[in-house]
């Protein structure tokens, strides 16, 4: 390898001599024309020691290629045994020789480039802490300046700050020591990562100390609502600890187990067991999962699913104090279950022997100062949802402001801004009770301000007052800003409100990804007082105009609603709307919106124009929507569907207007209905009066010709009288003639009395088969000459309670109807008791009544047959049906084709009957 091959060259075999250097290529050829490698070299190699007499004459040059290069690292030249053939096996041989080579070669490059990264790390690890360590010193002396005089000013007795000045410079002080303590924590684990930590161990009273540092949290545990425990033991004998560090150390485990710990309590514990002296920290707080355990104490690394008081925090403090507990000698670990609780414990040896002799002082050195506890408290106290405003509210009278435009903003504090006191309610949301008191300070004198410590409280709040415009930060507790801003946006109560997003990250990236998400606006900490005003005024002179828009809509007189997305979600729906087609809409894709049992045809009209973009105006399109009582209400809708697209083209949604026009269309379905009723009434009328003339000209001609041929044969003029018989069958002939018309003329009575709710019943007891028998009396003869054989079935026993009369009439149409209908057929009658009722039933073996006429069978004027075959004014069956009914009964058809026709008569029994 490494013969200075032209990288890339493809050789191919030559044949030469050893005189000079190897000829690779033969001389005037072209090496980029010639087949790639391996090739074979013929060779003069003279004396060459080896296992055999005879020197190689042949070579291979194998490239040696890596996986990831671009061109060869080198070429790797073996010679070819003069005893061996160069046959598959032989070649195998070779390669796998070639990717041996090749696979060292890379593992070597590999190891290369693995150190090179981890000096690169190294340096950028040492380029950081560097960086960390002078930054840290920078911003200690800017922050000493900044705290110098105004702890001076807050503790000048000689001219006392004015109250509001005063709560101005506490809020300034206060947010100086947290900045202060943050960048000490940084400044310790920079030098603890140089090496540059010089520690001194003093013998010490640890369960004292641990006592007085515990004590400092007791006011934050108690006005949390939380049990605080602590217990110590006497461990026997002075502990050497760096006092500091075990201030550190102690505080940063209370405050963890206090900002995340909600509900319960906290125990602070401090024993010794055998060698060691173990402190532990155990809470009842919302546990760390599992999966983050491992990854607890790394820099810079926060359990970003933990829900505690805060987000706020650097993620160091952990890594911090196992870097100061190792310092000591001694362990930190921690164990803990999601939504149980977490427990750290510090282990530190006894003695001496195992710290650094330069750094152990045998004094006891001076008292502990305890510098850290109240900032660690402070801070602490900051984050319950009731701590102080940090800076007191407005007058109620707040001075007249001049008329705001972009000329008249004074200056960096608001003043000077013309915005009306009152104008709209504004919701602020931030964790840090120093900054909504700073917010609300700024917009109260202009708004009616409610502020927050949580997302959850934010979006309760948002319920509640229905607020004009919601100021929230990112970083919060139980709920962040971004699942605020999404729960808010996905709520039809809270969809419309305008909402600015705070946060502390800067650059495109945050502002884009805070817009994205549905953020109205998007502001960068630190701002200036008049970018925050000019915001929020802005905001909601935009919110004020999409609200006049909005009321415009839902105050349209049609039913409309606005659909986003390609699911189609119901954006905006307007009252009528609303009780159109139901509220539970709101906020669901039409498809989920779809009742089970739904025609489907509205959406796939929405469907296709939010795909097409091509508007659609449909009439009278079938929907169907639950109802009150759980069912499906059928609805006809006339649609107006089109397209929203946004500036570039693209559809965003559909507007969609829908009427409902079911009455309109029913009513005219039903004069559609009733004119062709009329024009069928009008027809029956014309059928019925000539088959009425008909049937009373029949019997009446029929009379008149009996009575005269009975005149003639009586008239003197005629020689001999009739005889009686002859006389007896006229009037027997003239006598049916007379009953048949008497019937019609009583059926012509019933439908009068009927028509005029005047048919009277006359109720009586009786026994059903004594009428089935003096029914079939009157029809025997006609029985007999239509061949008609009887089958009669009953129950015995029974009475029923009836208008004797008028059943009798019932009965009587029924059977004359089947011998009429069905000649030749057996004639089936029947009663029997099916609990309280009686069903009495007429069956016949006809061809039965065609299926398009058993639904009109009991109107009035309708015929079962042609009606040159059928006689009748087809009124019975309709004056048996109100019989029927006048006895709250039933009379009911079933007439399966081609197998006859069955009646059945269901009437109650009287009381003693059903016993």
């Amino acid at each position: 390898t490494g013969m200075g091959l032209p990288p890339g060259t493809a050789w191919s075999p030559v044949e030469a001599g050893m005189d000079g250097p190897w000829p690779f290529a033969t001389a005037g050829a072209d090496p980029l024309d010639v087949p790639r490698a391996p090739l074979s070299l013929n060779l003069d190699m003279g004396t060459v020691l080896g296992p055999y007499e005879e020197p190689p004459t042949h070579a291979r040059v194998l490239p040696i290629h890596p996986a990831g290069m671009a061109e060869p690292f080198g070429y790797l030249v073996a010679g070819v045994s003069p005893r061996r053939a160069m046959d598959d096996t032989y070649r195998g041989f070779y390669e796998q020789f070639q990717a041996t080579v090749t696979n060292a070669v890379a593992s070597v490059r590999a190891y290369e480039a693995e150190a090179q990264r981890a000096e690169a790390l190294a340096a950028i690890d040492r380029a950081k802490t560097a960086f960390f360590s002078n930054v840290s010193h920078e911003f200690r002396t800017p922050l000493t300046l900044i705290l110098g005089p105004l702890e001076e000013s807050l503790a000048d007795a000689s001219a006392p700050l004015p109250p509001s000045q005063r709560a101005r410079q506490e809020l300034t002080h206060r947010n100086a020591l947290r900045l202060l303590k943050l960048v000490n924590s940084l400044l310790d684990f920079s030098r603890i990562e140089a090496g540059r930590v010089k520690a001194s161990y003093h013998p010490t009273d640890l369960t004292r100390l641990t006592e007085d540092l515990a004590s400092v949290f007791r006011s934050a545990m108690e006005k949390a609502g939380l049990q605080y425990t602590v217990e110590t033991q006497d461990v026997g004998e002075p502990i050497y600890v760096d006092r500091d560090m075990w201030e550190k150390v102690v505080l940063n485990l209370l405050s963890n187990a206090f900002k995340f710990t909600l509900h319960g309590g906290v125990t602070v514990r401090l024993q010794r067991e055998g060698t060691r002296v173990r402190l532990t920290v155990r809470d009842t707080g919302t546990g760390i999962p599992e999966a983050e355990l491992p990854r607890v104490f790394e820099r810079f690394h926060r359990v970003e699913s933990s829900r505690g008081r805060t987000h706020e925090g650097t993620g160091i403090g952990l890594a911090l104090i196992q870097e100061l507990v190792k310092l000591h000698g001694g362990t930190l670990g921690v164990h803990s279950v999601e939504g149980e609780g977490s427990t750290f414990f510090v282990e530190l040896p006894l003695g001496r022997a195992h710290l650094p002799a330069e750094q152990v002082q045998e004094d006891e050195g001076t008292p502990h100062a305890g510098k850290l506890g109240s900032a660690f408290s402070e801070e602490a106290l900051r984050w319950l949802p009731d701590a102080p405003e940090s800076l007191p509210p407005p007058g109620a009278e707040p001075e007249p402001v001049r008329a705001f435009s972009s000329s008249s903003v004074l200056g960096n504090t608001g003043a000077g801004f013309a915005l009306p006191v009152g104008r709209g309610r504004v919701l602020v949301a931030d964790d840090n009770a120093d900054m909504r008191g700073y917010v609300s300070s700024l917009l109260s004198a202009h708004w009616n301000v409610r502020a927050v410590a949580d997302g959850e409280a934010a979006f309760e709040a948002a319920l509640e007052l229905t607020p004009d415009l919601i100021l929230s930060d990112v970083m919060m507790p139980r709920l962040d800003g971004f699942g605020l801003l999404h729960k808010l946006r996905g709520d039809a109560r809270t969809r419309g409100i305008p909402f600015i997003m705070l946060s502390a990250r800067a650059g495109e990236e945050a502002r884009i990804e805070g817009l994205q998400a549905g953020a109205d606006d998007y502001l960068v900490k630190p701002f200036s007082a008049r970018e925050l005003l000019a915001r929020v005024d802005s905001q909601l002179q935009l919110g004020q105009a999409r609200q006049q828009l909005s009321d415009f809509f839902m105050q349209a007189p049609a039913a409309m609603c606005v659909m986003m997305g390609p699911d189609l979600v119901f954006s905006v729906i307007n009252p009528m709307f609303a009780n159109l087609m139901g509220r539970d809409m709101l906020g669901r894709p039409a498809r989920d919106a779809q009742p089970v049992g739904g025609h489907g045809v509205l959406l796939q009209h929405l469907e296709r124009v939010y795909r097409t973009g091509e508007p659609f105006v449909g009439r009278e399109v079938p929907a169907r929507q639950p109802d009150s009582q759980g069912g499906l209400k059928e609805l006809l809708l006339d649609v107006d569907i089109h397209a929203q697209r946004d500036g570039k083209g693209r559809i965003q949604g559909l507007l969609v207007a829908v009427q409902e026009v079911s009455e309109r269309t029913h009513a005219r379905q039903q004069l559609e209905t009733l004119t062709h009723d009329l024009q069928h009434a009008v027809a029956a009328r014309d059928t019925f009066l000539g088959v009425a003339s008909h049937e009373l000209k029949t019997p009446v001609t029929a009379l008149l010709l009996h009575l005269e041929m009975t005149r003639r044969r009586l008239s003197p003029k005629r020689g001999e009288p009739p005889s009686a018989e002859k006389l007896t069958s006229a009037m027997d002939s003239a006598l049916r003639q007379v009953e048949r018309m008497s019937r019609l003329v009583d059926e012509l009575l019933d439908v009068s009395r009927i028509r005029a709710g005047k048919l009277d019943f006359h109720m009586e007891e009786s026994d059903p088969m004594e009428m089935i028998h003096e029914v079939l009396d009157t029809f025997r003869e006609q029985m007999e000459q239509a061949r008609c054989v009887l089958e009669l079935r009953a129950e015995l026993n029974l009475r029923v309670w009836w208008d004797r009369s008028r059943m009798q009439q019932v009965l009587t149409n029924l059977v004359s109807n089947a011998i009429k209908y069905a000649p030749g057929t057996p004639l089936r009658i029947g009663f029997t008791r099916r609990g309280d009722r009686l069903i009495l039933y007429v069956s016949d073996g006809g061809p039965g009544i065609p299926p398009e006429h058993q639904a009109r069978v009991f109107e009035r004027f309708e015929r079962g047959g042609p009606p040159q075959t059928v006689h009748g004014l087809g009124l019975g069956l309709f004056i048996a049906h109100q019989i029927v009914q006048g006895h709250h009964g039933k009379l009911v058809l079933q007439s399966p084709p081609g197998q006859g026709a069955t009646f059945f008569i269901d009437l109650p029994l009287p009381p003693r009957a059903q016993a």
